[in-house]
């Protein structure tokens, strides 16, 4: 997935995990994971015990979302997520989440707006699990 796929074609988020969603005025950003690609088998004779590359090879995407109208975002954060609703349209967006805590029972989060425009952020490959 690159920043261009997204910008061009904002179906695609169906295809990254979701992570957060922020509002900030008239603005909402939203925050996903792209290209979550099974690690390649690697020789690793000296460190063995080093997966420092497996599940890592992500980018980190930031949509901002311009003009958003009739904001709603019901229920609570997760540590996870997969998609029930994903009605991703060229002025609205609706997403509807189950979450998977590793702390409490799984939950929804609903996501609901409309907007004037967007833009991506490739905010680069996620280097560490603490992302």
């Amino acid at each position: 997935m690159t920043k261009e796929t997204l910008q061009n074609n904002l179906d695609k988020i169906k295809e990254c995990d979701f992570i957060r969603c922020l509002e900030d005025g008239e603005d909402a950003i939203l925050y996903f994971v792209g290209d979550n690609e099974p690690c390649e088998e690697h020789d690793h004779e000296e460190e063995e015990d080093d997966d420092c590359c497996c599940g890592m090879n992500g980018h980190l995407f930031k949509i901002v979302f311009h003009g958003v109208t009739g904001f709603s975002c019901r229920g609570e954060e997760a540590d996870s997520y997969t998609y029930k609703i994903a009605d991703v349209r060229k002025d609205s967006l609706h997403l509807v989440l189950e979450g998977m805590s590793f702390e409490s029972a799984s939950s929804l989060l609903d996501i609901s707006f409309s907007f004037r425009d967007y833009h991506v952020e490739d905010l680069g490959k996620i280097e560490s699990p603490e992302a």
